[in-house]
This record gives C-alpha cells, structure tokens and sequence, in this order.
C-alpha cells in the first residue's frame, strides 16, 4: 500500500517536471541545447503523454498534456509575446540581415537599401559586391571584408580585412561585416579587447542620428559547436562569457545603445534573459516576434529567432518592426524603426 502510494505521489510529481525548466536553464550554459530543441522536446512529451493517456485514461495522464501544453505556452511563445512602449516622437530606421555570402540584386538583398530606405543597414557574412553596392547607395560605410579573392583596389579605397588569430573565438574564419548609413559614423574601440579572446564579435560604432548620438553594436555572435575544425564556433560557456560581457560593455555606455545582428541565441535561453534584463527586444513592439530562420524542416521546427534588435529602455521602438522573406538567404533581413521614447 505504501508503494502504491508513493508511485502514485511519483506520477503527481511529474506534472511539475516541465517546469523545472525556468530554475534549471540559467544554472549551466550547456542549458542552451535544450533551449534550442525544446519544440521538439515538448512535441516528443506530449506524443508519449498522449499515449499513455490512451492506455491509462487516468486524470493524471489528462493532466499531464495540460501541464506540458501550458509550459509549452510559456517557455516557447511568451518570449515572443508583444511588448508595449511608447511610440517615439521621431525614428530612425534599422535594417539587419545575415546575407549568407548570396546574390544580392534590386530584387532580393537590395530591395532592403532600395526600396524600405533604411538609415542604418548592418549585413554579416557579406561578400565584396555588397560593399560595392552598398557604397553606392549610402554616404558612409564601415566593413571588413573576409574574401578569399580580395580586389586589389579594396586597401586602396581604405578597406581594412579583420584579421584572424586561431586562438581566438573566430577558430579558422570569422564573417565580413559592414554597416552603411547616410549618417556619420564612427569606430570605436573595442569594450571587449583583453576580456574576451577576440573581443568583441562585430562593431561598436558612434552614430550621429538626426534624433541623437547613439551606439551601434553590430555583431554577429559565433554559433555553438566543437569541432576542432569548425568555422566560428564556440562552446556554449564561452558563447555565454561574450553575452554576458556584452551586456557588461552596454551597460557601461553614455549614449544610448542599439544592438543589431545575428546574435545564435534564441529567444528561450538564458543568454536572451541576460540581453533583455537590461535592454529592450525591438522586435517584439506591439507585434509577436517571429522565426528568423526557417530555410529547412528542421529550422522550422525548431522555430529558431537567432536574430535580433535591442534597444537601450530609453530608446523605443515604432509598432511597425517587420521579419521579411526575401529568396537568397536563410536568414529572415529585420526592419525596425527606432527613436528616443516620447
């Protein structure tokens, strides 16, 4: 009888499991696995929750798929949920976008500069003729260009190519990086030269807006991975040490800050927690965010939102920020329009 009795407090007991998850996930960065396949975790729970209850039909098993539905209602669409701040009295309008290296043309990447005017346009993993283009359209520009086959005119027009050092996070390559805006802009030093092998993964650039200086930290964070001959991997301590440095150096700044890029975090994570503990997702102004990355089943499934925009409390973002399909990459471009809160 006693048995029975605690087997039967066991099976009540499961109905909290899921929701060890909130505790647990900040305690560990490998927690960051489980934050990137907990869709399918939770689809895989409630096939076999829904199994047994077909066999037991007991209130525990009915109640058992409620708690993983509610959790999965928590744990997967309440990061996206919509945010409310207020409309800001003038904007500036931001566009990122993980080009993945492809065509760019008027109808596809360049429909971003051409077309929706951006004032600031950060792209990762750019190749030489989107510098070209983009120097073109914008009045100033900052990039370092990764290509194999460099034009020689590049150190001429003052290009610089990042350099790479194979202790650092960027292992045996590192993404081109450009930003173009019709507003002055300015490098500045790196906040994460000394504490971060590599420093920091991207820009930090002085933008001098129409509606303010602010800082522009346009990043492209390495994605998780251990293979000794992966290309800008990390592990996932050492991707959680950037965040948390980055968070650290945002946190320090005068001006307000404007983080943009593909980030390789997702929504669910610890590392999203620590961002938003002290900015503001712009994607989630008055809309639910969406998936950035959805070019196979498994990305779909995984409902992955690696890119993102963060925004300083004092800075708001306009109830109009857009996740765009455009055909050549297999990263969703962001379009935002942001300005000092009202």
């Amino acid at each position: 009888m006693k048995d029975l009795r605690k087997g039967a407090a066991i099976r009540w007991a499961a109905l909290a499991v899921p929701w060890l998850w909130f505790p647990l996930k900040g305690i560990h960065p490998s927690f960051e696995l489980i934050a990137i396949g907990l869709p399918l975790l939770i689809v895989v729970a409630l096939l076999l929750a829904t199994g047994v209850l077909l066999v037991r039909r007991s209130l525990r098993s009915g109640l058992l798929i409620v708690s993983i539905a509610a959790f999965a209602a928590v744990a997967i669409f309440l990061p996206a949920r919509p945010l409310s701040t207020p409309e800001p009295d003038e904007t500036f309008r931001v566009a990122s976008v993980n080009v993945a290296r492809q065509w760019f043309s008027h109808n596809d990447i360049g429909f971003l500069a051409f077309e929706e005017e951006p004032d600031v346009f950060f792209l990762s993993e750019m190749s030489v003729s989107h510098d070209t283009e983009l120097r073109e359209r914008f009045d100033f520009g900052i990039a370092d260009i990764v290509d194999e086959d460099p034009i020689p005119s590049l150190a001429e027009q003052g290009f610089q190519a990042a350099e790479v050092t194979p202790d650092s996070f960027r292992r045996f390559d590192q993404p081109s990086l450009g930003v173009y805006s019709n507003f002055e802009m300015e490098r500045l030093p790196d906040p994460l030269d000394g504490v971060i092998d590599g420093g920091l993964p991207g820009f930090r650039l002085l933008v001098r807006a129409d509606t303010g200086d602010f800082v522009l930290y346009a990043l492209h964070l390495p994605k998780i991975g251990n293979d000794p001959e992966g290309v800008f991997e990390v592990s996932f301590g050492e991707q959680r040490e950037i965040v948390e440095a980055i968070v650290a150096a945002t946190e320090a700044e005068d001006l307000p800050v404007v983080i943009a890029g593909d980030l390789n975090i997702v929504d669910r994570g610890s590392s999203y927690d620590a961002l938003t503990g002290a900015m503001t997702d712009a994607m989630r102004e008055s809309r639910w965010a969406t998936p950035t990355r959805a070019r196979t089943l498994t990305h779909t499934l995984l409902l992955l939102r690696i890119d993102h925009v963060f925004v300083s409390p004092s800075l708001c973002a306009a109830s109009t920020p857009r996740v765009l399909d455009v055909l050549y990459t297999d990263h969703s471009p962001l379009l935002v329009d942001v300005g000092p809160c009202a």
